[in-house]
């Protein structure tokens, strides 16, 4: 049997589909439904029920996906290693950012990695939407909070706080006072994804004693500039206004009742981790070392 046929049949297996395996392994669909016909033609067998959507095993394709699939991960295993030892990484590696993660941060640790291997090329998609990693192609996705996919490799990188914030001449303005209780007479401020502009976002603001929101954004750095120019208050993460804090353009609030700090998680998700390129296993453990 054709090796690249076996290992093609087990990434449709992984994928769900022709055409998300094609995404994984950078092939055109077209490719991928020869090799897999190939295979049928050469076994005899179907292996594969094809809908227009998705593919499920047969009886057949069962049996030779459970006896081939692990020898499958241990020959590509082998090739990355042989292939790392001769040449280093090579290739085009595509992440996605939200746009207000902390880019001083990212910038430097991209372009150590791009320094210690200068074959790569990295693609950096910057949205707050929630994008689809098989579908857009992506190899690491950065991201906050506790992503829903179960469809997803998770590995998380550290956790961070958001605290309540306002500029002293906001509270210099306002006669409310300071209290869980009267927080709904002051210009509150909320946070909400691409993907939630319900505001139910892990970054919203909380809604104490009735509190709502009167300006809501997708931009955690709008939040930050209208709470410098004396609009309110609002949750803001602390590697985006740790600086501002230093320096007494924010104060920090402590209202009393609920606690007034949010923890939140920072991740990076993978569409796989079966057919990681060697180059993407490298960039996310060198993200672990430096943005931890």
């Amino acid at each position: 049997m054709d090796l690249n046929q076996i290992r093609t049949f087990v990434e449709v297996v992984r994928a769900g589909s022709f055409s998300a395996a094609a995404r994984v392994l950078g092939l055109p669909r077209s490719t991928i439904s020869a090799r897999i016909n190939a295979l049928e033609d050469h076994l005899d067998t179907r292996l594969f029920k094809r809908t227009t959507r998705v593919v499920t095993l047969t009886v057949d394709g069962k049996q030779l996906y459970e006896s081939t699939a692990v020898s499958i991960d241990v020959l590509v295993a082998s090739e990355e290693k042989v292939g790392r030892k001769a040449g280093g990484f090579k290739g085009t590696l595509r992440i996605s950012v939200p746009v207000e993660y902390p880019q001083h941060q990212l910038a430097l640790s991209l372009l150590d990695f791009i320094g210690k291997h200068p074959e790569v090329t990295i693609e950096v998609q910057v949205t707050n939407r929630i994008t689809g990693l098989v579908e857009e192609n992506i190899d690491i996705a950065l991201r906050v909070g506790i992503p829903d996919r179960e469809s997803i490799v998770i590995r998380c990188l550290g956790d961070f706080s958001a605290v309540l914030v306002a500029s002293p001449d906001y509270l210099k303005a306002s006669s409310v006072p300071l209290r869980a209780e009267t927080l709904s007479g002051h210009w509150l401020n909320g946070y909400f994804t691409e993907d939630d502009p319900s505001g139910k976002s892990s970054m919203k603001l909380l809604t104490l004693g009735g509190a709502k929101a009167r300006i809501k954004t997708n931009s955690l750095e709008l939040l930050r500039q209208v709470c410098l120019s004396g609009g309110g208050i609002a949750y803001l993460p602390l590697p985006i206004c740790k600086n501002d804090l230093a320096e007494g353009k924010l104060v920090t609030l402590d209202i009393g009742g609920p606690k007034q700090s949010q923890l939140h998680t920072l991740y990076m998700a993978f569409p796989s981790h079966k057919d990681m390129l060697p180059a993407v296993r490298a960039l996310a453990e060198h993200f672990v070392k430096t943005m931890e």
